[in-house]
């Protein structure tokens, strides 16, 4: 203030200027200043603390990481699995077996076998590890070892077809005459005993959800990987069939084509099997491997009657519509998947993008502030108190939005249109939060005309310069502390809808992976659909 201005005003009217911030309480405003970024602070702190307990205090280190391991892509979890399998050789005298079995599934392509035989020494009875170690046996070309193992794994409990299936197609590619009558015969007694087909489950940690991409892509890989030798027993006997047939050796093989029918059935499922034994990748599987044998079924009964068998005719065009319907299942898969990876990424992006949006308004009336000298002299600007009641109602209507996306996650199929809305009503709170907080001053300060007449009544024009230059300043400093609350107001509400949802689903939002969809549900009703169309 100048000095003809100062001279106008004595002490008594110069506390009147407290609405601009030439005198306040700034020891109470620097205390409420504290006060609230301790507030954010305890939040985030909080946050914070209960992410790191779950992580990496619930359990003990080795435990922990492999529990991590678990939800990463095999190239990430490689190292962190090494590094857990041997901190656990060198603490325990009997290693644990999951460890080097999680580790084998994601280990190099020439360390693969090496690792399941160390866990197969380790854990001798089970049946799930011996069909994966025999599979890779099978692949690598050790048809006799990986026989040996699926003959293992068939007499274990639980009852189980499938080791016996995969145990004929190890007979069968260790076999090299074309005579299949024995893999014919083990076929033909395992679909006798009537067992579900049982595929082994992914190693995960039961302290996490079972729905989500990762552990469903974990258990499209162990399908595939046991369904590899029964696609080359199916290419086996079917080439050979149609040699035999086309060339009129027609023997035995409509009786054997039927049991290589049943089998595909067996890999299909029936509406009674257990949800978790059915499965898109399998069902195709069985399809594929019905239609197969139902084409030269139907060559046989040319052959033999001069007309196909109307039954077979049937069943065979039920299978290729059924077929038809399970690709497009699966083609359409990893669209529907990236559908719902942007609806769970959608809460993550709009909280970046508006505390990107608060914190580059903030700093720029920061710079501003610097640039004209609203520095702390105005931090006692004074808010009036309906000032709260917009800056609570905006974190609100953010909170109930996050909530809503947050339910809409749970659900696989959500409507588009809801989602553009819920964007477009985010955003435009955005907007509303800065421009409000932009003309906010103009409705909290007193103008400068009133201020210079209740100050100099007998002179305003006097003081009208100094006074309008302290609105100012004042205009910017209540401004750039607005932002800040805005910016600390959203952390706080990142830090609440976090918490909330961890309780809520068990899992952080930041873990895609684990809360991305893997269609687990519709691929179930896809499957017992094509059952009841076959049926």
């Amino acid at each position: 203030m100048n000095e003809k201005a100062q001279g106008l005003l004595g002490e008594e009217q110069a506390l009147r200027l407290a609405e601009y911030g030439l005198a306040g309480d700034h020891a109470g405003a620097r205390r409420s200043r504290r006060g609230f970024r301790f507030l954010v602070t305890a939040f985030v702190f909080f946050t914070f603390s209960l992410w790191f307990s779950e992580n990496h205090l619930r359990f003990d280190r080795t435990e922990s990481q492999y529990r991590m391991a678990l939800t990463l892509p095999p190239d990430s979890a490689r190292a962190i699995l090494r590094n857990v399998v041997k901190r656990d050789h060198e603490r325990n005298e009997t290693p644990a077996a999951r460890y080097v079995e999680a580790l084998a599934a994601v280990e190099e392509a020439d360390l693969i076998l090496p690792r399941y035989e160390e866990a197969y020494r380790l854990n001798p009875n089970n049946p799930f590890l011996i069909i994966n170690y025999g599979c890779h046996l099978f692949l690598n070309g050790q048809y006799r070892e990986a026989r040996e193992r699926f003959r293992e794994a068939g007499v274990q409990p639980p009852k189980n077809a499938l080791p016996r299936y995969l145990e004929a197609a190890a007979l069968a590619a260790g076999t090299p005459e074309d005579d299949l009558t024995e893999v014919i015969a083990l076929i033909a007694r395992t679909n006798s005993t009537g067992d579900p087909v049982i595929f082994p489950q992914p190693l995960w940690h039961p302290s996490l959800p079972r729905r989500g991409a990762r552990y469903a892509q974990q258990r499209r890989e162990i399908v595939d990987l046991c369904c590899a030798p029964i696609y080359r027993l199916r290419s086996q006997v079917i080439a050979q069939a149609r040699r035999q047939i086309e060339a009129g050796q027609i023997g035995d093989w409509d009786s054997w084509l039927e049991k290589i029918q049943v089998m595909g059935e067996r890999f299909v499922g029936t509406a009674a099997s257990d949800p978790a034994n059915l499965g898109v990748p399998q069902a195709i599987a069985g399809a594929q491997i019905q239609l197969d044998a139902i084409a030269l079924r139907q060559r046989i009964a040319e052959m033999g009657r001069g007309a196909p068998d109307a039954f077979l005719i049937e069943r065979g065009i039920k299978l290729d519509h059924a077929l038809n319907e399970l690709k497009s299942f699966e083609n359409l898969r990893n669209t529907r998947m990236a559908e719902h990876r942007a609806i769970v990424a959608m809460p993550l992006r709009l909280l970046a993008q508006t505390l990107g949006v608060l914190t580059l308004v903030y700093l720029l009336v920061a710079l501003l502030a610097r640039l004209t000298d609203a520095g702390k002299r105005f931090w006692a600007v004074p808010h009036p108190s309906w000032a709260l009641y917009p800056l609570v109602g905006i974190q609100a209507v953010f909170l109930v939005l996050l909530l809503i996306v947050s339910l809409m996650q749970r659900a696989e199929n959500a409507a588009p249109s809801l989602l553009q809305s819920i964007d477009l009503l985010w955003h435009a709170v955005l907007l509303t939060a800065v421009v409000l907080v932009l003309i906010y001053p103009a409705f909290a300060l007193p103008s400068a005309r009133r201020i210079c007449e209740a100050v100099a009544p007998e002179d305003p024009d006097s003081i009208r310069s100094v006074v309008r230059r302290r609105r100012l300043m004042a205009y910017i400093s209540l401004m750039r502390r607005t932002y800040g609350l805005m910016a600390g107001g959203l952390i706080c509400v990142a830090c609440c809808w976090m918490t909330g949802y961890r309780l809520a689903a068990a899992v952080y939002p930041t873990q895609m992976e684990l809360l991305v969809t893997g269609l687990e549900n519709d691929a179930l009703k896809m499957v017992l659909r094509v059952l009841e169309m076959l049926s």
